[in-house]
């Protein structure tokens, strides 16, 4: 199924004019010039205590740590982890070491006592005092004994919870408490005090791992410092002085002088070009009468374009400005709503791809131009396209209010991109109803919602069709209702077949009284002059016709019914009467209209029933078969004059015209019921 879509797309494009191609290879290349400015900044170069020449603007929302906020982090670090008390531990160890001195000291005590060792020995191994050797030498065994375990057990119980200081007041205390209840004589308690003392050590020392450990866990406990720049934050003032802040923050954001990821770069624009071609792809297979029309795929391209370059040119404030439902409206009136569908949709995705895949945006763009797609579809009124924009407004604010909730978005950012949404519906809509007069004048084409106007009785050139030529009036309107049958049955544009049989005889306001249907009761102006000069003066109208669509500038709309809708048909009447005079010194071509003749449906089947209808009128107590009879006669006079030769109708489409031409000429034409008057009440009773 791709590979024949594709096939039938090479199809069409060795088909195509070389003005097509060179139309859409010219919008190509505008595409990817407006993607390689959304890509390139291309700004000043901030220089540190400059005045900055301009405002700056942060297209996106992004969290970013500058140097300042490094520094600051660090400062904040160093200040918790001189904060952090240092880790103690316990060292069983020295407790050991102490213990083991007091035995081997009350061992050697015992060994001076048995004459193994001198006193004056101990004294330099221990570094004791003499006196305490002396005293100690006097106790019996049971006294060191008692001794060397109350002093063991005291060391123990004070060196239990670690000692960072042996002149700590604490340990004092602690030392203070085990000599309370000590029942040993003065000299003795003295003996005990100054051997416990003299054997403390500090056992409670700085843990240096568990230290680093608690420091570093301080270090990780503290967040870095950053700083947060929303979309749509001014980075710097115009005026203001330049920091190294700013400057680091215009970096982070890329908006620094000319940065350029080639690869990147290449990519986005083979995407962007690929999302447009797939957009006139498509549109071109979805209507296949517009493979040829070169100025239809033009208007497409362009508005294709002006999408994309409102992207680039918004992209400093907001994504939700660009007015994709500008383009929904527009398609959706020029050409019909799937079409509108469809375009949308490349449309949404192109605008997400130029704003950093932006699916939240892609999201409101779509939802919103189908809306507006919806709202319009079947618009009759300028009106239409103004309400359409207070609902695409509101539809943006629900829609980005529930996905900015979802995103988290601080409520400043959700009011403020509401704010866009309200502005991109009301512009979409105000944009769309001042550029269709110049896009119809432009690229010729006519609008329902301008059709429709035109229809109105109470536009100025056709109130002066019904006040001056009120017959010719009437006869438009009959002529509309047999020709907007037709075209509907064979598949034309009703609205504006009905528009143009409405102003086809518009330039019979010239001369009103000069055509029969304005006649009434008067005398014929005709009956007076040469037949040369009723049929200049008839054949003149069409050229009346188009003056008047000038000075009411509708000649782009109408003029093709005005100007062909007699064709170059022969004024019979006025020739019959030429012919019947003696004198025969005259052409047929002064019997005929200028032309030219009829080249679409439209105008060919107003010709048809501006014809049958005019004939039908002259006919006696009409019945169904001679409406049959006259409509055949008429079209059978017509073809074989060439009046339909450059008209695009079939014979089946010939044969359903008359067709619909005989149902509504004979509803139109029925018998009606003869009233009696008074008189022949009267007789009857």
């Amino acid at each position: 199924m791709n590979l024949d879509r594709w096939k039938n797309f090479l199809k069409w494009l060795k088909q195509s004019t070389m003005k097509q191609i060179m139309v859409l290879l010219f919008f190509s290349v505008i595409i990817t010039i407006i993607v390689i400015l959304s890509f390139i900044n291309l700004t000043f170069i901030p220089i540190e205590g400059v005045i900055s020449p301009q405002t700056i603007v942060s297209p996106i929302g992004k969290i970013l740590q500058t140097e300042a906020n490094k520094l600051e982090t660090e400062r904040l670090r160093e200040a918790r982890v001189g904060l952090v008390e240092e880790v103690f531990t316990i060292d069983g160890r020295v407790i050991q070491y102490v213990k083991s001195n007091i035995i081997s000291l009350f061992t050697d005590i015992q060994k001076m006592k048995s004459g193994e060792l001198a006193s004056a020995q101990i004294i330099q191994r221990y570094r004791i005092n003499k006196a305490i050797v002396e005293v100690l030498g006097k106790e019996s065994l049971e006294s060191d004994s008692y001794i060397e375990s109350f002093i063991l057990n005291a060391l123990e119980n004070i060196m239990a919870d670690g000692v960072v200081s042996v002149r700590d007041p604490a340990v004092e205390e602690k030392l203070q408490m085990q000599l309370t209840n000590l029942s040993l004589p003065f000299e003795a308690k003295m003996v005990i005090r100054e051997l416990i003392k003299q054997n403390l050590r500090p056992n409670k020392v700085i843990d240096k791992e568990k230290t680093a450990q608690a420091q570093l866990n301080v270090q990780d406990s503290i967040q870095p410092i950053q700083t947060w720049i929303r979309e749509g934050q001014v980075i710097v003032y115009k005026g203001d002085k330049i920091t190294r802040d700013q400057i680091e923050i215009l970096r982070e954001l890329n908006l620094y002088g000319l940065k350029i990821e080639l690869l990147i770069l290449l990519i986005l624009i083979m995407i962007c070009l690929f999302i447009f071609w797939s957009y006139i792809f498509g549109i071109v297979f979805l209507r296949k009468e517009l493979r040829n029309d070169t100025r239809k795929i033009a208007l497409l391209a362009l508005i294709f374009t002006v999408i994309a370059l409102f992207a680039r040119i918004l992209e400093p404030i907001s994504g939700y400005l660009v007015p994709v439902p500008l383009a929904a409206i527009l398609i959706s009136i020029f050409f019909d709503p799937i079409i509108a569908l469809f375009a949308v949709a490349h449309l949404s995705i192109m605008v997400g791809v130029l704003y950093n895949l932006d699916f939240s945006l892609f999201l409101v763009m779509l939802f919103s131009s189908i809306l507006s797609i919806y709202t319009v579809r079947n618009a009759t009124q300028r009106t239409t396209i103004t309400r359409t924009g207070f609902e695409i407004s509101l539809a943006n604010v629900i829609l980005i209010s529930m996905l900015s909730i979802i995103r988290n978005d601080p409520m400043n950012i959700i009011l403020l991109n509401c704010l866009w949404g309200v502005i991109n519906g009301i512009v979409s809509a105000l944009l769309s109803l001042g550029l269709l007069p110049p896009i119809e004048n432009t690229f010729k084409m006519v609008t329902t919602l301008r059709l429709n106007e035109l229809t109105n009785p109470g536009h100025p050139l056709l109130r002066r069709l019904m006040v001056e030529a009120p017959g010719t009036y009437q006869h438009s309107l009959m002529v509309a209702n047999l020709a907007e049958a037709a075209v509907e049955a064979v598949g034309g544009n009703v609205l504006l077949t009905r528009a143009g049989c409405y102003y086809h005889d518009i330039g019979k306001i010239r001369r009103p009284a000069f055509f029969v249907e304005n006649q009434r009761w008067a005398d014929n102006p005709h009956d007076r002059l040469d037949p040369k000069l009723s049929a200049l003066i008839i054949t003149t109208h069409p050229k009346d016709g188009y003056t008047l669509l000038k000075e009411y500038q509708l000649e782009e709309i109408l003029s093709s019914f005005v100007l062909e809708h007699h064709g170059t048909g022969r004024v019979s009447y006025f020739y019959r009467q030429m012919l019947s005079k003696k004198d025969q010194n005259f052409d047929e071509e002064q019997f005929r209209y200028e032309g030219p003749k009829p080249k679409s449906k439209e105008t060919a089947i107003l010709m048809l029933a501006d014809m049958v209808e005019a004939a039908v009128r002259t006919l006696e107590r009409p019945t169904p078969s001679k409406l049959e009879g006259t409509i055949e006669k008429l079209f059978k006079e017509k073809f074989e004059d060439g009046q339909l030769d450059n008209a695009p109708l079939t014979m089946f489409d010939i044969s359903t015209i008359k067709q619909k031409f005989l149902a509504v000429l004979t509803n139109a034409m029925h018998k009606r019921i003869e009233y009696p008057d008074n008189d022949q009440k009267k007789e009857k009773k």
